[in-house]
């Protein structure tokens, strides 16, 4: 194909026009002076094409002002204008505003300080550093904006901020920081400015969603940095609800922390950015599936150490507090599993032990998990407003009279969704005050009638309170959910979309949503609705929900939204809810889990168990005893693939509950035997196995996987009579099962023949074909890293092993106790497994007691003929 010819004449042809373009009209001088303008009012009488040429050199703001490009300004003031002609230039053409005025004082100063001049005005400076770079430093103006801005959303959020002084004081002491009178208290503050987590414990801040947790730490931030001129307070704030951080990789949290402290310590921020490379090329800190916990915990904190010796003598110079914040904790909390969990406050604890000047913060709504007893916090509990809190709040709702809104307060305390309601009913009909402390029934039922009775349209009215169980509101499901229930028959979506519209005016009772065509309910209204919503309306209520339900189903192919729904009110009402499977779950937890707080016990243990991670203890305990042992699974699962303080906690859990073997799920049998026997409790563990043998009849008729769940259980009994050293016993079970299981499961059946050729050469035997089978297992377990546990991990010990061989029984005995003289404890089994071996403990074997851990490292020596 002929490709044609490119004219290049052409093209410098525009080049050479786009050079020559005039600049030294009125328009763009103008322009130049101005920074901002609009294209209608600020340049009267000048010609069209010159505006359309501005138009062409200039960016358009969002509020519809436009601003010349940065290369075109400055070459038109430096240019066209002149610096030394700039201010004649303003004056001939009579230019304000704050830009101008800048450059005028640019041009008639010496030295310019920089600490007096708003957010905007510094925006400016830094638009004209090169112009003045005698006066104005590029790099200062960039991190100080940078710093601004990082304070404009606490400053917004503290706006109306009032009261909580007590709470603001407790904080203030913890982070001791505000000045000190007298010279104990002075002393005082030495002391306890070189503490560490153990000597004063961490605050969590708690409270429900809108009662002011983030606001109030927030106005920590902002009175002990932008209200003071000096000394201002160094601090980390991490937002958990923003996508990104991650408890799995704490070098991520750390990367955040140093970008923070750089704009705000810039005269070290070289060596804040080199130590931000060096954390970046660790990001082999990623767990690795070869390492094992306590391995990978150990290179981030000896990785931590050497930069905290490398760089002492910078940090030895921050002698203030540093406030580190952790906020919207809860969601971390729901994400993450256990283990990663007690990773991250370890991490967090050894942190604040080498940085004694560390004053951390958690802040959430719900409880820090209980089972982390080994972290205490101290607790500041925000239940309700108080008075100032609510009166301020109660002006930001527009109540400008201050006895109504003490009146109201008086009323209703300081629940924020009663002050909320009670606001728009008093703006809607200001005679009601009167009558607010008369109210005898449910606040919020009384409320909420009050403001609906202010709709003209008398269905909108009886569609809404029922409509409450509804979480998203939109012409559709009023045709479709609402309206038959609501005695409004069968509605146009002409007329459903003239009742939404009326709907949305009732801003007092929706939440905002980013879609122009739903209403989203506010959630604490309609959790505190509900109960009353479904005694009064009991038939329309029922409907509703089926409807709802059915509506959903119907819709889940439109789109993600619609399929989040669809779950939500199954989970709502336990139905069916093994429906929501995991990888559903996870595809759609962003839309799901604001729901959590509002779903049944049951199914908020349903999404726990499918995301493996810790759920309140009273749910748990109050579970029933299938739900309950699913709960456990994942939690044992990790367990078994984490340490020994773990095990220890979730065998203490487990074992407080006496189950019953023919509700809970087979596979919770099996890893609670094998859990004990890696906790060493090898007795408890066969009484288990001995149980489960006495109601066998019972369960093979209600338990497809009894049969497995019965030869599973027996190769773990064996394996409990060979780490007690009774091999005999332990032969007698192989043998029992062995020809068995050959017929009903290959597999296993072939670990019982690895498990019979050790245990009978234990006693000087060692049948052939057992040893052909036992061989044949290790082309079958060459996956190295599976994580599904339900045996001793035998990866490692079958991996590239051909020629077995085994030591008696009196040899291996005399062999451990050689061993034991020298590893001594976990941390040595653990160096040593890893220079011997060149893998960790985890490679090798299950978490477990030390006893355990140490006759499976012998094990795998053995097989390596390394013993």
């Amino acid at each position: 194909m002929q490709q044609s010819a490119f004219n290049f004449d052409k093209l410098f042809s525009n080049l050479e026009q786009k050079e020559a373009k005039d600049f030294n009209k009125e328009v763009f001088i103008r322009a130049s002076l101005l920074f901002e303008f609009s294209i209608e009012s600020d340049f009267p009488n000048c010609n069209k094409d010159d505006l359309e040429l501005l138009k062409i050199e200039s960016c358009l703001k969002k509020d519809g002002r436009y601003f010349l490009k940065d290369p075109i300004r400055a070459k038109i003031l430096t240019e066209t204008i002149g610096i030394e002609n700039i201010q004649k230039e303003i004056e001939k053409y009579n230019i304000g505003g704050d830009y101008a005025r800048l450059l005028i004082l640019l041009l008639n100063s010496k030295k310019i300080q920089y600490d007096n001049f708003r957010d905007d005005e510094i925006y400016y400076l830094l638009k004209l550093a090169d112009l003045f770079p005698d006066k104005l430093d590029l790099e200062v103006l960039k991190n100080d904006l940078l710093r601004r801005n990082y304070f404009v959303p606490f400053r917004e959020i503290t706006k109306n901020f009032a009261g909580r002084k007590k709470e603001l004081a407790a904080i203030n002491d913890y982070i001791d920081w505000l000045p000190k009178q007298g010279l104990v208290n002075k002393t005082l503050g030495f002391f306890r400015n070189a503490i560490n987590w153990h000597d004063k414990l961490p605050i969590l801040i708690q409270g429900i969603g809108g009662i002011g947790k983030s606001s109030l730490i927030s106005k920590i931030i902002i009175d002990n940095n932008e209200l003071r001129k000096v000394g201002k307070l160094p601090f980390v704030y991490i937002d958990f609800d923003v996508p990104g951080f991650s408890l799995v990789e704490p070098m991520g949290l750390l990367l955040e922390a140093i970008r923070q402290l750089s704009f705000q310590f810039p005269k070290n921020k070289d060596i804040f950015s080199k130590v931000a490379r060096e954390i970046s090329s660790k990001t082999s800190f990623e767990y690795e599936a070869n390492h094992s916990t306590q391995s990978h915990r150990g290179n981030i904190y000896n990785s931590i150490d050497n930069l905290l010796y490398q760089y002492e003598l910078v940090l030895n110079q921050i002698k203030d507090p540093i406030l580190v914040v952790f906020d919207s904790f809860e969601e971390i909390q729901y994400k993450a599993s256990r283990t990663e969990l007690s990773n991250f406050f370890s991490f967090i604890r050894e942190i604040s032990e080498k940085l004694p000047r560390i004053r951390i913060v958690f802040v959430g709504r719900s409880e820090i998990d209980e089972s982390l007893a080994d972290f205490k916090f101290d607790k500041i509990v925000l239940a309700e407003f108080d008075e100032d809190s609510a009166l301020s709040l109660l002006e930001k709702y527009k109540i400008t009279n201050k006895a109504d809104r003490i009146k109201i307060f008086n009323d209703f305390g300081g629940n924020p969704l009663l002050l909320s309601l009670a606001a728009d009913l008093v703006k809607k009909d200001p005679s009601a005050l009167e009558n607010l402390s008369k109210i005898t029934e449910k606040k919020e039922k009384y409320l909420v009638n009050r403001i609906l009775e202010h709709i003209h349209d008398p269905e909108v009215r009886e569609m809404a309170v029922p409509g409450l169980l509804v979480r998203r509101i939109t012409p559709d499901v009023i045709k479709h959910v609402l309206a038959p229930p609501c005695r409004l028959g069968n509605i146009s979506i002409e007329r459903a979309t003239e009742l939404f519209d009326e709907l949305k005016k009732e801003v007092a009772l929706i939440s905002r949503s980013s879609e122009a065509d739903e209403i989203i309910f506010r959630q604490d209204l309609r959790m505190a609705c509900e109960d009353t919503v479904k005694s009064s309306y009991p038939t329309a209520s029922q409907h509703i929900i089926r409807n709802a339900i059915a509506y959903y189903d119907r819709m889940k192919e439109e789109g993600e939204k619609y399929e989040a729904e669809f779950y939500f009110h199954i989970l709502k009402e336990e139905e069916d809810i093994e429906r929501l499977t995991k990888p559903d779950y996870l595809r759609l937890r962003t839309k799901l889990e604001s729901a959590l707080v509002e779903l049944p016990d049951a199914s908020k243990l349903y999404l726990r168990t499918l995301l493996g991670s810790q759920a309140e203890t009273n749910i748990v305990n109050n579970s029933k005893d299938y739900n309950w042992s699913n709960y456990f699974i994942p939690q044992m699962k990790e367990g078994l693939n984490s340490n020994l303080d773990f095990l220890k906690k979730l065998d203490q859990e487990i074992s407080s509950r006496d189950y019953d073997m023919q509700i809970i799920d087979p596979d919770f049998l099996i890893y609670d035997v094998l859990l004990k026997q890696r906790l060493n409790k090898i007795s408890q563990s066969n009484d288990l196995i001995e149980r489960f043998i006495k109601v066998k009849d019972d369960l093979r008729n209600s338990s497809q996987n009894f049969v497995m769940t019965y030869y599973q259980l027996c190769f773990l009994k064996a394996q409990n009579h060979e780490y007690n050293g009774e091999y005999q016993l332990a032969i007698e079970i192989c043998q029992e099962n062995y020809k068995t299981m050959l017929i009903k499961d290959r597999l296993l059946n072939e670990k019982f023949a690895f498990l019979l050729t050790r245990l009978r050469a234990r006693t000087g035997k060692l049948p052939q074909k057992i040893v052909k089978d036992s061989y044949n297992l290790q082309h079958k377990y060459n996956d190295r890293f599976n994580n599904e546990f339900k045996d001793t991990n035998w990866n490692y010990v079958l991996s590239n092993t051909i020629n077995y061989h085994f030591f008696n029984s009196d040899d291996f005995i005399h062999l451990s106790r050689k061993y034991q003289l020298v590893l001594t404890d976990i941390s040595i089994l653990e160096d040593h497994c890893y220079k011997t071996l060149g893998v960790y403990l985890k490679d090798i074997a299950l978490a477990g007691d030390f006893q355990v851990l140490l006759n499976d490292y012998l094990l795998a020596l053995e097989v390596r003929r390394l013993l």
